[in-house]
């Protein structure tokens, strides 16, 4: 048996997670890749301290129902998604102490991982394009089941991760265009969940540059343009919705309610003025 040449400790390039080697596996010339199910063992440390807290940062590898088997790719919380990028770096046998720097409950999470054994897969660019829709597929769907119990940020970047697939197959494509386009009109709707407007407004373009009449993308947007206080280009989303679906009260009543505000900027941008250049 031979032991890879590495270092003992790694970093990432946020310095969110770090990896210390406590005992180094088995040299083999395949790692974890992405559709690996690996047999792991997690011990927390402070354990006590760390179970209560499990409520709060939702790990699916800490608690009683984990059954030892994680498939790399699957994991939906931020604790989970640590380990998952670690296991990529480890060797079959290998024991490792992880700390990871948990954002989302403003604290430090630290665990011994244990890589029992793990399921050799093929690397994503050598899946066929049938896996990668088919996989793009149910990282969407399970993306719009933690949108809707509330996890926003897992959501969004259970989305990109679907998104990053089909980009690999070219996103003009009859049948990966419509898949493409809902996945990035999701992507804004979390980030404007998240406050994150202007990443929202990237999002609905990437759309709207391919479909220009996207009614969910130009809503979308239109809301973007409404916290970011640019009335006029809200306006002109909204106005072009009515003229699509002419029977979206929705979009009817918020276009009202932008004009108001818009005529009210005028008035108020003509006194100014007035006022400016008042001898």
């Amino acid at each position: 048996m031979f032991k890879r040449p590495l270092n003992r400790s790694w970093q990432s390039r946020d310095k969110r997670i770090v990896k210390d080697i406590l005992k180094s596996g088995e040299y083999q010339m395949e790692r974890p890749k992405e559709g690996s199910v690996c047999t792991i063992k997690v011990q927390m440390m402070n354990e006590t301290e760390e179970t209560e807290k499990q409520s709060y940062f939702q790990s699916a590898i800490v608690c009683e129902e984990f059954d030892g088997k994680m498939v790399i790719g699957d994991a939906d919380t931020e604790f989970d998604r640590a380990v998952e990028k670690v296991l990529q770096l480890m060797d079959k046998g290998e024991v490792s102490k992880i700390t990871v720097k948990l954002d989302t409950i403003d604290c430090s999470a630290c665990a011994y991982v244990t890589l029992i054994d793990f399921t050799v897969s093929q690397s994503t660019y050598a899946w066929s394009k049938e896996k990668k829709m088919e996989v793009a597929l149910r990282y969407k769907e399970r993306g719009v089941e933690l949108f809707k119990a509330g996890r926003v940020l897992d959501a969004y970047l259970r989305f990109g991760k679907a998104v990053k697939l089909l980009i690999t197959l070219g996103t003009d494509q009859d049948d990966v265009k419509p898949l493409y386009l809902t996945l990035c009109n999701n992507m804004a709707w979390c980030q404007l969940a998240r406050s994150q407007l202007e990443h929202a407004l990237t999002l609905c373009n990437k759309v709207l540059e391919k479909e220009p009449d996207n009614v969910k993308a130009l809503m979308r947007r239109a809301e973007a343009f409404t916290w970011l206080k640019d009335t006029e280009n809200a306006v002109n989303d909204l106005a072009k919705v009515t003229q699509l679906e002419p029977r979206n009260t929705v979009a009817h009543e918020r276009l009202v309610t932008m004009k108001n505000r818009l005529a009210l900027e005028t008035v108020r941008y003509n006194n100014t003025i007035k006022k400016m250049f008042r001898f």
